[in-house]
This record gives structure tokens, C-alpha cells and sequence, in this order.
């Protein structure tokens, strides 16, 4: 979303920490890769699938921590959860990321119906975990786009979606530009 979107962000910097870096960002960022760890997964013939388990909370490499540290002002930090790898982050860096000096804004998207039960349940699982330990995020619920907008087609859903998370970004600039 930030890849292709973050043109549209009034932010300084971004950082990207994802499995591929994308291929031609809208924006200058910093990319780090991660890969979840194997053990997250199930090999059947050619085929990996994901465990259905919880996630694992996994600390936070020296790359990642020392990249969050180095940055001065408000963080924001946005993820669409659902699949393994950014779920897997942003519970983590949720749960081990503490800063004293640095104000946090933490935004989570939860997956339309139509993207599987499986997605449903790892996002539900990570929003759990984060709100029993007091850390829950903002999180969008997408399947209000087509309770707003109706029976959209995919892509016109995600497009909508991609506005609304854009949105809430822009906000999440804390009311400060608006007062200055």
C-alpha cells in the first residue's frame, strides 16, 4: 500500500519491511527483508502451508531495532493483516518495540471476507494477543467498505480500502499539522 501509495503520505521517511522489496515504490524508502522462519510451516509434497497455530512473537532482529531507533519523531506503523509474514511483524514489533522518546501510532487492517477464513483468524488471533496485553492498534475492519459501497468488484474493494487506509494515515499525523 505505502509502495504504491505513499506519494499520497505526508511523512518523512519510510521503511518497508516486507519479504520482497517492490519493484518500483511510489517513494524513496528504506527496505529490510524478512522471512518468517520455516518452522511456521508445513512441507506436503511441493506444497508449504501455513500451521494453523498462532503466530509466534519473535524478537526483534538487530537490523529492525536499530533502524526504529535511529528514527527521531512520531512513528507510525501500518499493517494489513492476514498473511504470515506481516502479521508475524506487527505483533512482534508491536509487543518489543518500546521507545520513550518516539509518540506511536499503530494501524492494523483486518481481511475482507473474500480473502479466506484462514487470513480472518490469523488477524483475529494477532488484534487478541495485542489487546491482552494492552497494545491493541486502530484497526479497520475492510469488510466495511462493502457494507458501505455494497457488493464491489475485488479490485474496486481493495482500491476503496487502499483510500480509507490512506485516510487514516494522513490522520494518524496526530492533530499537531492541523494546530501549527
Amino acid at each position: 500500500m505505502v509502495a504504491n501509495h505513499g506519494k499520497n503520505l505526508d511523512f518523512e521517511t519510510f521503511t518497508l519491511i516486507d519479504r520482497e522489496s517492490p519493484l518500483s515504490p511510489a517513494v524513496s524508502a528504506m527496505f529490510i527483508k524478512f522471512t518468517p522462519p520455516e518452522l511456521l510451516y508445513e512441507q506436503i509434497e511441493h506444497l508449504r502451508i501455513l500451521k494453523k497455530e498462532p503466530l509466534p512473537i519473535l524478537p526483534l532482529s538487530p537490523e529492525i531495532d536499530t533502524r526504529l531507533r535511529g528514527l527521531k519523531g512520531e512513528l507510525v506503523f501500518y499493517a494489513g493483516l492476514g498473511s504470515a509474514t506481516s502479521t508475524l511483524l506487527f505483533q512482534s514489533i508491536r509487543l518489543h518495540y518500546h521507545s520513550h522518546l518516539q509518540q506511536m501510532k499503530w494501524l492494523a487492517t483486518m481481511p475482507f471476507t473474500f480473502e479466506g477464513s484462514q487470513k480472518r483468524v490469523i488477524a483475529e488471533q494477532a488484534i487478541h494477543l495485542l489487546a491482552d496485553n494492552r497494545r491493541e492498534p486502530t484497526s479497520l475492519y475492510l469488510d466495511e467498505i462493502r457494507n458501505r459501497y455494497g457488493n464491489l468488484a475485488i479490485r474496486s474493494a481493495y482500491e476503496k480500502g487502499d483510500e480509507w487506509v490512506l485516510e487514516e494515515l494522513n490522520r494518524s499525523r496526530f492533530s499537531r499539522r492541523k494546530s501549527e
